[in-house]
């Protein structure tokens, strides 16, 4: 918003076109649409696939791996190849590329703030469900 307001003193005071009153709500727009996209094109169906996932698997830890995967790889393979081949026309992107851009910007930093804040937490209690499970098959 301040950035807009500057955008905006400036293109007034210089009678320039570095903002308009149009600016600011076709801006806010756009944030909403692409975070509607992306929240319930993505993650709400991930979170969806992540809750099955969860009752299948025991370690949370691989429900969550593949959740991420299906997040950023099969979700956003589709998003892409319908924004490139049904509104630019174009050939879709490869799997390989998606699956790579996949890791380095959504797995990667998603694992890392995943672990930097729940993992950690998790491991006492993982530790405990481990030494339960030892003990009971000792006995």
């Amino acid at each position: 918003m301040a950035f807009y307001l500057v955008l905006l003193l400036i293109a007034v005071l210089g009678n320039g076109g570095l903002g308009g009153p149009q600016a600011l709500p076709v801006g806010l727009l756009a944030v909403v649409v692409v975070c509607a996209i992306v929240g319930w094109g993505i993650f709400t169906p991930a979170c969806a696939a992540g809750y099955v996932l969860r009752s299948l698997f025991e370690p949370p830890m691989l429900a969550i791996l593949l959740t991420v995967w299906l997040a950023g790889t099969l979700l956003g393979y589709a998003w892409d190849w319908i924004f490139v081949t049904r509104i630019l026309h174009e050939p879709g992107p490869p799997l390989a590329w998606t699956m790579a851009r996949s890791a380095l910007f959504l797995s990667v930093p998603l694992g890392l703030y995943w672990w930097a804040t729940e993992g950690a937490a998790m491991l006492p209690d993982m530790a405990v469900k481990v030494l339960k499970r030892v003990r009971r098959l000792r006995k």
